[in-house]
């Protein structure tokens, strides 16, 4: 193997090290209401009219009035 082909194999190798080791993301559990302390804040619920199933589609902050930034 050249060296040029090595070195490419290493930076490659250690990228992909440093990109697995990204900050981790923690899911909220367990948690309780905030007693209207973020009232800008809320969730899109869809009700399934055939079984009554709610279903969480995504939550969202109002910025507006008639503006809301959605995320997933």
């Amino acid at each position: 193997m050249n060296r040029p082909l090595v070195w490419l194999s290493v930076f490659f190798t250690l990228c992909m090290t440093l990109v697995s080791l990204g900050a981790s993301v923690h899911a909220i559990t367990y948690g309780e209401p905030d007693d209207e302390d973020h009232p800008n804040v809320g969730a899109l619920i869809v009700e399934d009219p055939d079984t009554g199933d709610k279903e969480h589609i995504c939550s969202g902050t109002l910025i507006s009035p008639k503006s809301v930034v959605i995320y997933g």
